[in-house]
């Protein structure tokens, strides 16, 4: 009995652990400022992520709609 109870409290805390991991590695697969980091897939719920042209002439790395409607950018 107490094996069985130990080994259900072995098994759920690794299903934790796993799903935590997991958790992390999404959430670090595109940092805040609009960088890629490791793994990412590059889109986002505004689109992929493009090299942004924008009117001043420099280029920032955007999700296609807000290059295109609020920067008023051209995708490269």
């Amino acid at each position: 009995m107490f094996i069985e109870v130990c080994m259900k409290g072995i098994v759920i805390a690794a299903t934790a652990a796993l799903l935590l991991m997991s958790g992390g590695a999404l959430a670090s697969s595109s940092n805040g400022n609009g960088t890629q980091g490791g793994g990412g897939n590059g889109s986002s719920a505004a689109g992929p992520w493009v090299d942004c042209k924008l009117p001043d002439g420099s280029v920032d790395y955007l999700p296609m709609m807000i290059c295109t409607m609020q920067k008023n950018g051209k995708v490269n």
